[in-house]
């Protein structure tokens, strides 16, 4: 957090697909476990998370105020999604929220009257009430779907 301009240009550097494979090795090698398998992503992880729920089958994916998510509206979602939403955040407006609620209507989404990055303690946007909701309501959606899908293939 003390350099975001190297962070960006880092992030923005990375090619989804690439992303996407070392994702999906990573769900290979948890699925060697009986457990069932969640992905949570946040910011830009989100946006990877939302992609990869539209990819590989899991248990379910929470997006804490994935990016790039207007991209990504044309695919199908594989399993159970709970989104997180800043209701000023510039990077997920309520227009997208919006449009992201009619395109997937299983997946169960949350607006927090605060912005971008509200549940990251490092930023200036921390908002402690929102992040402990959103996380207890990740809780919730985890032990609701624990047992819906088994593990990932």
């Amino acid at each position: 957090f003390s350099d975001a301009d190297t962070g960006r240009a880092i992030m923005n550097s990375l090619d989804l697909n690439e992303t996407l494979s070392d994702v999906e090795a990573s769900i290979n090698h948890a699925s060697r476990s009986p457990l069932p398998l969640f992905i949570i992503g946040f910011c830009w992880g989100g946006g990877v998370a939302f992609r990869a729920a539209q990819r590989f089958s899991t248990s379910g994916t929470t997006v804490f105020y994935g990016t790039k998510l207007g991209n990504y509206l044309e695919d199908e979602l594989l399993g159970p999604a709970l989104l997180h939403f800043g209701k000023t955040d510039p990077l997920t407006p309520p227009e997208l929220v919006e449009k992201i609620g009619e395109r997937f209507p299983s997946a169960e989404i949350h607006t927090y009257g605060c912005g971008h990055a509200f549940a990251n303690h490092h930023r200036q946007t921390y908002d402690e009430e929102s992040s402990h909701l959103a996380i207890q309501r990740t809780i919730d959606f985890i032990n609701r779907h624990l047992g819906d899908q088994g593990t990932s293939t």
